[in-house]
């Protein structure tokens, strides 16, 4: 299984009601949609969260899914290399 095979495996375990997660089909459109989740963009800009707290409810999260331990590593390491592009943009 490829790296993205995993990461699409395990954003689609972590966001199982999200109709996007369901139908990626790329590694691009895979990060395109952790950036849209870091920058907080399906939230209302009032109550928007800073990419550091959305880091850190998304490592809760993946924590709290039942992946496996390739599927957490590989999420976890994708969310950290966006975020760090998110954080300095």
């Amino acid at each position: 299984m490829s790296n993205f095979d995993t990461c699409k495996n395990a954003y689609q375990k972590i966001y199982s009601s999200r109709r996007a997660a369901q139908q990626v089909a790329c590694m691009a459109e895979l990060i395109k949609l952790v950036e849209a989740e870091l920058r907080d963009e399906l939230s209302h800009p009032r109550v928007r969260k800073s990419p550091v707290e959305k880091l850190e409810e998304a490592k809760y999260r993946i924590r709290k899914t039942a992946l496996t331990n390739e599927e957490s590593t590989s999420i976890l390491q994708l969310y950290e290399e966006v975020f760090g592009s998110v954080n300095t943009n």
